[in-house]
């Protein structure tokens, strides 16, 4: 069973979003750490930073989407042994992003790997394709308009408060086995104390 993959080359895919910026709590302190090979990417044909900051690392016009740029992407993607799929999505997979989880040479290369996948109905991408393992979540209420729609009355306040809560207990078990999924439930959910924590801590799974 795998004890720690934070050693693991690994790719990590965040678009930028301000809705989904308490989700770089999870992965900041690791990139800081300069005997660890990550790779960041914050969207596509934009944005590749190698960390630690080095002469190595540019910024990519979005612009441009020039074969220089696909290829970067891919030489890492392919290079990598885990991946770290951050943000919204959808049963299809992480927006914006949509082409890796629906080409076979991509899936293959996700199923070899290690991965983690935190965006809305990462299970049901999970259960359609099988093989995948890692950590991932179900629905996962992040802001004010999904609470309403599952009928939990909430405010900005408190998302802030579980969505951060969650990204601090998270970032303690990424690199782990799935050993740590009922510990991650159950301190995630009893520190928040809310119904919206509860229904995100029972939408987490893990297969490693």
């Amino acid at each position: 069973m795998l004890q720690n993959s934070k050693n693991l080359k690994t790719l990590i895919v965040h678009p930028k979003d301000s809705s989904t910026t308490f989700l770089e709590d999870i992965y900041k302190y690791d990139l800081a750490n300069p005997n660890l090979d990550y790779t960041l990417c914050t969207k596509w044909g934009y944005e590749i930073k190698k960390y630690p900051e080095s002469p190595m690392m540019r910024k990519l016009n979005i612009e441009s989407k020039n074969k220089d740029v696909v290829e970067e992407f891919e030489e890492n993607f392919f290079a990598s042994e885990r991946f770290i799929f951050l943000g919204h999505g959808t049963p299809k997979g992480l927006i914006s992003y949509e082409f890796i989880f629906s080409d076979p040479k991509y899936i293959k290369k996700l199923k070899e790997s290690i991965c983690i996948f935190i965006w809305c109905n990462a299970d049901m991408y999970v259960d359609s394709i099988g093989g995948i393992n890692g950590w991932y979540s179900g629905m996962f209420i992040s802001e004010v308009g999904e609470a309403a729609y599952y009928d939990i009355v909430t405010g900005q306040r408190a998302i802030d408060i579980s969505n951060y809560t969650f990204s601090k207990y998270f970032r303690e078990v990424y690199n782990k086995s799935g050993d740590n999924l009922e510990w991650l439930k159950t301190t995630y959910a009893k520190e928040c104390g809310c119904e919206m924590s509860k229904f995100n801590a029972e939408r987490l799974y893990c297969t490693i």
